[in-house]
């Protein structure tokens, strides 16, 4: 819709704004460090010329952010289907209790060891995610808000779609599992094993949600089939954020948004 159209083209022009900002605001830096050669880099010396060949610039290797392999959906036909085994085109239980396919993949791979959180309720029931991965919780007035699964603390409410029951985080645990999965809705949110989730992580829900406008309008031209890794166009997203150091930044909405992304998000 237009609005929708409206609300990426605002916040990509707020995020090229900000980060030719920085950019300008560092410049001397940057120059400073390309010429003392401080940049981190790794080459194979020549013994016979004492040349540098096969230079590479080191880049920070940065662990996935998504659900574990063995985290559930709930498919339209009314069974449960393993993270691991979600195809495009699956119709999965959203948020707003309403079911949506799944338009591809932010990103998925399926043997990384990486790093997991389990929040374990008062149901006896629980949802294991990345500490990064933003998930919904409910205010003592009712209200919905998104944080990241870090910053979940004892005493939080999520909500169990599937028992329309609010779940009181008891217990906060960690682990190590292999592989990691991150499917996209319209909607941009899932109930994972039956609690409200996003589909994003590292990024607030609402930033991460707009800036995805392209890839949920034409999936199969922004995300395309891709085996494991993230699709260029969510590098490309996810370089901005990392420019203008929106990631892992508050989650809060601001006023702006409040309104319609709010009515849309929720």
């Amino acid at each position: 819709s237009n609005m929708k159209t409206g609300y990426f083209l605002i916040v990509m022009l707020a995020l090229f704004g900000i980060g030719h900002q920085v950019f300008a605001n560092n410049i001397d830096v940057i120059a400073s460090s390309i010429a003392a050669g401080t940049f981190s880099t790794s080459c194979n010396v020549n013994p016979r010329t004492g040349k540098c060949e096969g230079k590479t610039r080191e880049k920070k290797k940065e662990s996935g952010g998504c659900f574990a392999g063995t985290a559930e959906v709930n498919l339209i036909s009314g069974k449960k289907k393993m993270m691991k085994d979600v195809k495009i085109g699956d119709n999965v239980l959203t948020m707003s209790g309403t079911f949506e396919p799944i338009l591809g993949f932010l990103d998925r791979k399926i043997g990384e060891p990486t790093k997991f959180i389990t929040l374990h309720t008062n149901i006896s029931s629980e949802v294991t995610l990345t500490e990064s991965h933003v998930i919904f919780v409910k205010s003592d007035e009712g209200e919905k808000h998104s944080k990241y699964a870090r910053d979940i603390a004892l005493g939080d409410v999520l909500y169990h779609e599937e028992t329309k029951t609010d779940a009181e985080v008891v217990q906060v645990s960690s682990s190590i599992s292999f592989g990691y999965f991150a499917p996209l809705t319209d909607s941009g949110t899932l109930v994972v094993n039956g609690f409200w989730s996003s589909c994003y992580a590292s990024y607030p829900h609402w930033i991460a949600h707009t800036a995805m406008y392209p890839a949920r309008e034409w999936p199969a031209y922004f995300l395309g089939d891709v085996q494991e890794g993230p699709s260029t166009f969510v590098n490309w997203v996810k370089g901005i954020g990392n420019l203008v150091s929106v990631r892992n930044s508050a989650v809060t909405m601001p006023i702006l948004f409040s309104m319609d992304a709010g009515k849309e998000e929720f």
